[in-house]
C-alpha cells in the first residue's frame, strides 16, 4: 500500500476515493479504542496469518527499525479481530501496478 496503510486518513492524497478514506478513518477509530497504531493493527494482522512464512518492510532510519520492533512484540488484541471487516478486494486500488 506504499505507506497509505499507516498514514492517517487526513494526510491520504485528494485523489483517493472517498470510500477507502471513510474506510480508513474507521480503522483509526479502531485503532484509538485499543490505544494502538496503525502500524501496530498491520503487523497484528500479518501474525494472524498461519501461511505467512516471512515478512519484508521496508524502513528509511533505524528509528523506524526500532519503531517496527516494538509494533511486532506488542499483543494489542484481547479478542479475535475480524479481518474480513476491512478487506479491501479493489485490485485498482491495492495493487500498486494499476495506480
Amino acid at each position: 500500500m506504499q505507506g497509505l496503510l499507516v498514514t492517517p486518513s487526513n494526510n491520504w492524497p485528494k485523489s483517493i476515493n472517498n470510500l477507502y478514506v471513510e474506510k480508513h478513518k474507521k480503522l483509526e477509530q479502531k485503532c484509538n479504542e485499543l490505544n494502538c497504531k496503525l502500524i501496530d493493527f498491520a503487523l497484528e494482522f500479518i501474525k494472524s496469518q498461519t501461511y505467512a512464512e516471512a515478512v519484508i518492510v521496508g524502513l528509511c532510519s533505524k528509528s523506524q527499525l526500532l519503531n517496527l520492533i516494538d509494533s511486532w512484540s506488542k499483543d494489542i488484541f484481547k479478542e479475535k479481530i475480524n479481518w474480513e471487516k476491512w478487506n479491501i478486494s479493489d485490485q485498482s486500488f491495492v495493487d500498486p501496478r494499476f495506480w
